[in-house]
């Protein structure tokens, strides 16, 4: 079983933003928490990454992806003051996305800088994982086609602003935030670890994928033991050893992850979500869930 590709279905994007900025030194952008994840390609010029004390040069073709929404600043030079984003004018060409120019009068630069907001399971392991910086390098000898192709479809039309390019670009930057990941899954795959190391297991990889397709099933851990050719006991102890929760706790967390999720983006019931997951009647969903997230599903779909 493909379990980077139920990993990758999993982690949808809910919504995306980006700005093409027309930048001349000095210049600074600065993103906050509440910012969200974010993205920044450039496309020409040069720039600095500045997070906490660190910096790190950026130039044409370099692409990063911090999904942690951490604070951070992309400035040249790399002390500049840095202004929100949204603090600067621009023109909205399009439900979202913007032009920018924010001029100095030193060397050009041209980014595009976005925002997205990942969906799907709220708990995703994935998420947890990643490094706080991702970064690609125009340089980098590398086997993701489809990442360089993305990435130089989205510097043109970032260059050539032809009409759609609003629209296009918007559908590149989703596009090219997935392939970031999947390019870091797979170039990190030797340094891979727990939930991690566990997808890359033949047989416990696919228990989890099993887990994550058929969430609906009276899985037990024989039946999943019996679906990957492994005894019980050893089932049990790879899988524990591997994920670092026994296989049924893992069940119920992807469990409750997919119902916060459908309560939270779907504004689905607490009776169909407990259908959906083959639980006996609402009440024994709903206990399950107020054990997992201390809110029973009414009020959690309040709350968020």
């Amino acid at each position: 079983m493909d379990t980077l590709t139920d990993v990758l279905r999993d982690l949808r994007l809910e919504s995306s933003f980006y700005a093409r900025s027309e930048l001349k030194a000095p210049w600074g952008l600065s993103f906050t928490v509440s910012d969200g994840p974010s993205f920044h390609m450039i496309v020409a010029g040069c720039c600095w990454l500045r997070i906490d004390a660190e910096r790190i040069p950026l130039k044409a073709g370099d692409l990063v992806l911090l999904p942690h929404a951490e604070e951070h600043q992309i400035a040249n030079p790399p002390e500049a003051e840095a202004v929100s984003l949204v603090a600067l004018p621009s023109e909205r060409v399009g439900q979202n996305a913007a032009l920018l120019c924010y001029s100095g009068d030193g060397p050009a630069a041209l980014l595009v800088c976005g925002g997205v907001r990942f969906a799907g399971p709220l708990a995703h392991p994935l998420l947890d994982l990643l490094p706080r910086v991702l970064l690609h390098r125009d340089e980098q000898e590398t086997a993701h086609a489809w990442l360089d192709a993305t990435l130089a479809m989205l510097g043109a039309e970032a260059l050539s602003l032809r009409p759609g390019s609003a629209a296009v670009m918007t559908r590149l930057a989703d596009i090219l935030v997935l392939q970031t990941i999947r390019a870091w899954l797979e170039r990190d795959e030797g340094r891979r670890f727990g939930w991690l190391g566990a997808l890359s297991d033949p047989d416990i990889g696919s228990a989890l994928a099993l887990i994550h397709r058929r969430a609906e099933d009276p899985w037990t851990v024989a039946s999943l033991a019996r679906e990957v050719h492994l005894s019980r006991s050893v089932f049990a102890e790879r899988f524990s050893r591997l994920v670092g929760m026994s296989p049924m706790q893992y069940v119920t967390r992807w469990r409750m992850s997919l119902a916060s999720s459908w309560l939270r983006e779907e504004h689905m019931s607490a009776s169909e979500a407990a259908h959906r997951l083959g639980y006996s009647s609402e009440a024994a969903f709903s206990r399950a869930f107020k054990r997992h997230h201390q809110l029973p599903p009414g009020a959690f779909r309040r709350e968020r």
